[in-house]
């Protein structure tokens, strides 16, 4: 069966630039979406170069050998075919580090390749290959991924798929950004760790969390714009849904169901798999670690895909977001731990060289391991861990996505926009592009944000007008509970439609 395919009209245009730059080669991936019946394909980002080289260059011969017949193979990381050399490693790293900054509903749905038809055609295979090491890193929901040629000669566009030996795909180019609806949602986490005395054992706590969430996520029901989402209804039929072009986002509620007293810990020695314990016994021996915030969750969707398809973006965007946040914290703890042990390692040699000698220099105290480490623990009680930080660059200046990344405490915007623009092309200039970041206040713990509340109503001389943050601690605990009767109502409107 031929897969259908569109693509929006901005990448036949980036095409056509390319023809007109005379551009030789390019290798970059597809950011798109699968929509059912029909996926589809919004943006082309091209891999940047890596210390200096480019991840993709041509040979003069590959380029003018006629089509089917190979050129020789280049040998540059990974190897050539037919006079491609390419940097498959840096490829396939820059694909999964691009699905990261993405909001739910899209992926990295495949690779591009911009080249002469003879240079593509000298080397299926190792394109193939390159595809199929891609597969294994991102988590995209496609059966397989897609691989576009872009013709540097004529500029036309041929789409194949990758796992069925680079079988033909349907393409079709109309106008796609300004029928993808934005989505907004709110979600509230609370993970109670226990703390590790490794990074393996770290590891397995995270990927725990992150399994039970997604267990808690799934089939989850939700409101858009204040309507139940239902299968049998477009987005785009519902009132409250910005109109086609608009830059506004749609709100969304995920119904779920009351997060029960579970510590999210791992067990049998740090072994990953049981990941839930009942109970705090275990806890208050070892100490804990808290990981609590309003998480900004974000989603893109077809205006004309089913209700339902929004609540199901947002609930990926979910995972994907606190996948993120853990694997950066589990990041910044290793380096901390390893810092830490490096100074305690460098002052222990420091003494034993001093032999010590009467005037020797005391050792400086060794340096902290990070709160989530038991080393770090002289203490049992559970202390708070701030998550990183998401914000959002505005989706206007990176041609209608907007991209994401994750602020440590004391980084500033303008570092964000530089990760970003280094893994973006540069024909996306995000130096001031306007930068968002709602989690400022929810990302610190509830004692903090009622503090800084507290503050805040101070300073603004007691308008008797109570803030948006220091309503939040409250919300949290009424909205439990107004979800629970939400989703009851949800239900039994489901089971009346499906009865009738």
């Amino acid at each position: 069966m031929v897969r259908n395919v569109q693509a929006d009209a901005a990448i036949q245009q980036y095409a056509e630039r390319c023809v007109q730059e005379r551009r030789a080669a390019e290798v970059g991936a597809l950011v798109g979406r699968v929509a059912p019946g029909k996926d589809l394909v919004l943006q082309v980002l091209r891999a940047p170069d890596r210390d200096g080289a480019a991840p993709l260059t041509v040979s003069a011969s590959a380029s003018s050998a006629p089509a089917g017949k190979k050129g020789k193979a280049g040998g540059k990381a990974g190897g050539g075919g037919g006079g491609l050399q390419l940097d498959d490693e840096w490829v396939v790293e820059h694909a999964a580090m691009i699905e990261r900054l993405l909001p739910g509903g899209l992926d990295v749905v495949g690779l591009y390749v911009l080249c002469s038809g003879a240079a593509f055609a000298g080397a299926t295979s190792q394109l193939a290959a390159l595809a199929d090491a891609a597969a294994k890193e991102l988590s995209s929901r496609l059966p397989s991924l897609l691989l576009l040629h872009i013709d540097s000669v004529s500029g036309a566009l041929t789409l194949r798929e990758a796992a069925f030996g680079l079988r033909p795909a349907e393409l079709k180019v109309a106008p796609l950004a300004d029928q993808m609806v934005q989505l907004q949602s709110r979600h509230t986490l609370d993970l109670r760790l226990p703390v590790c005395d490794s990074a393996q054992e770290l590891q397995a706590a995270f990927q725990s969390a992150c399994d039970a969430a997604a267990a808690r996520l799934r089939g989850a029901l939700g409101l858009v714009a204040g309507h139940l989402a239902t299968p049998d209804c477009q987005l785009a039929d519902l009132d409250g849904v910005p109109p086609a072009g608009a830059t506004a986002a749609a709100p969304v509620e995920l119904l779920l169901q009351p997060p029960s007293s579970l510590a999210f810990c791992t067990a049998g020695g740090g072994k990953a798999g049981s990941g839930l314990q009942r109970g705090r016994a275990e806890e208050s021996s070892a100490g804990s670690v808290a990981l609590r915030g309003v998480l900004d969750c974000r989603a893109c969707v077809h205006r004309r895909e089913p209700a339902a398809a929004a609540v199901d973006a947002v609930a990926a965007d979910v995972r994907r977001s606190l996948q993120a946040r853990l694997d950066a914290l589990l990041d910044a703890a290793e380096q901390q731990q390893e810092a830490a042990e490096a100074e305690a390692a460098a002052a222990a040699a420091a003494a034993a060289g001093s032999g010590g000698k009467a005037g020797a220099p005391a050792s400086s105290a060794p340096a902290l391991a990070h709160p989530l480490f038991s080393a770090a623990r002289s203490s049992k009680k559970a202390v708070d861990v701030t998550l990183p930080r998401r914000a959002f660059v505005g989706a206007a200046a990176a041609g209608g996505i907007p991209f994401c990344d994750y602020l440590f405490e004391g980084e500033s915007m303008q570092a964000l926009r530089g990760r970003l623009q280094m893994l973006l092309p540069v024909e996306l200039d995000l130096a001031a592009a306007p930068v968002e970041c709602l989690e400022t206040a929810a990302a610190r713990p509830p004692a903090a944000r009622a503090a800084a509340s507290t503050k805040a109503a101070a300073a603004a001389g007691g308008a008797g007008r109570p803030s948006s943050a220091g309503l939040s601690a409250c919300n949290l605990v009424t909205a439990g509970a107004a979800t629970v009767g939400v989703l009851a109502l949800a239900l039994g409107y489901l089971s009346l439609g499906s009865g009738q």
